[in-house]
């Protein structure tokens, strides 16, 4: 098994710490179907409320031909993508081409990108161009990102950078980094998160599975601490899941905003699942201290 890419390192945490809650999800009522037609052919239709009241929506189709992954989104916003990719990774190496626009403004707000990803069993490597096909702000400089992690599989140990590249203007953008050790039941990292011209923050978080009874079946813990050096700015995000049932899960977390969440997934009979969180500033410092959201899915 190579090791996970870049973006992934710290996956275990950043999903128990920040996926699914009102704060960073940025929905407070959310539908959503995942179908698979009797030609092969997945449908992921979603439809959102935001927290500022407007509503949101896409339809995401995939679907495999001849060896390949075809997926098209489009959304309310009247964005739409067209991507294309090898359903298996060839020898280690899986390549991605994307076209993007909006159907109000085509050709000035199309874009391309090409991403190709390699696996091995000491190093993972994924390099992507992104290139708007007319310059119209200087937001929309063409973009490289280049990332790398090597390590020992052996030894649990990891290492890997992560660089953002403006063609246009040749200066990097953002520069991040980090260590990690990983076994069956433990994840630790340490990180640097740099931006050219802004701030550098640095870290380290943890996950760790329990070894638990079966009133705590599949427990966990994680957390984060973050000094951002810039600033002089420490933080902090701590939190914990378990599974009450085979079908339901809960997880809450505490950060040092004075925000704290809860998130409970209950499995309903036949395809439906139900997820209600909320986000509950103890603080008083936000203007909306308390968020919810509640998600319906069917799969």
């Amino acid at each position: 098994m190579a090791f996970p890419l870049f973006k992934d390192i710290s996956k275990n945490a950043n999903d128990l710490l920040k996926k699914g809650y009102p704060s960073a999800e940025k929905y407070t009522f959310r539908v959503e179907f995942d179908s698979i037609s009797e030609s092969g052919v997945q449908f992921i239709p979603y439809l959102q409320e935001t927290p500022e009241k407007t509503i949101e929506g896409e339809l995401k189709t995939k679907a495999n031909i001849n060896g390949h992954q075809i997926t098209t989104t489009g959304n309310l916003k009247e964005d739409v993508s067209f991507e294309i990719s090898p359903s298996k990774p060839s020898q280690g190496v899986k390549w991605t081409l994307n076209l993007s626009s909006n159907m109000s403004d085509v050709v000035d707000k199309a874009k391309g990108k090409a991403s190709v990803e390699f696996k091995s069993d000491v190093t993972t490597t994924s390099l992507s161009f992104e290139h708007p096909f007319k310059h119209l702000q200087k937001s929309d400089d063409s973009k490289l990102n280049f990332s790398t992690v090597l390590g020992s599989k052996e030894k649990g140990v990891s290492a890997g950078f992560d660089t953002e590249f403006s063609v246009s203007t040749v200066a990097v953008k953002n520069i991040n980094a980090a260590l990690s050790y990983n076994r069956s039941d433990i994840d630790l990292s340490v990180f640097m998160k740099r931006k050219i011209g802004g701030n550098t923050v640095v870290g380290t978080n943890f996950f760790q599975a329990l070894s638990t009874t079966s009133k705590w079946r599949d427990a966990q813990v994680a957390g984060e601490l973050a000094f951002d050096l810039n600033d002089h700015s420490p933080s902090f995000v701590l939190g914990a899941a378990f599974k009450p049932a085979d079908s339901s899960s809960f997880k809450a977390r505490f950060d040092s905003k004075g925000l704290l969440g809860f998130l409970y997934t209950d499995k309903w009979s036949g395809p439906l699942s139900v997820s209600f969180g909320s986000d509950w500033n103890v603080l008083g410092a936000s203007a909306s201290p308390l968020q919810y959201s509640i998600k319906l899915a069917f799969k």
